[in-house]
């Protein structure tokens, strides 16, 4: 999927249709999207091998490891920022309608 990113991010920033539809390339990002946040959960359930070849299946363990670690960027890298953007802008463009009506 990382692959798949780097060439429809571009091409979907550079064709993007304004209309609102889901294009191909917005439902690649879509499903591109699922993988991501199912890669972050099944890293919550994936054991490790610690530097003394000991395999840590113990889920606090497993969890505490990946919370200290990646998560926070594999969290950034998938979460879907331009949805809040243009929810925060929907409320944001309400409440000045509302501050101009009063």
């Amino acid at each position: 999927t990382l692959l798949v990113d780097c060439v429809i991010i571009p091409l979907d920033i550079a064709f993007a249709d304004s209309s609102g539809e889901v294009t191909l390339t917005g439902g690649i990002l879509i499903v591109s999207m699922v993988i991501w946040f199912m890669d972050i959960a099944l890293n919550f359930i994936t054991g490790y091998i610690t530097r003394s070849d000991q395999l840590v299946m113990q889920h606090r363990s497993i969890i505490l490891r990946y919370l200290r670690s990646w998560f926070w960027m594999d969290f950034i890298a998938t979460f879907p920022f331009e949805v809040f953007l243009q929810a925060f802008d929907s409320v944001n463009r309400g409440l000045r309608v509302w501050r101009f009506a009063r």
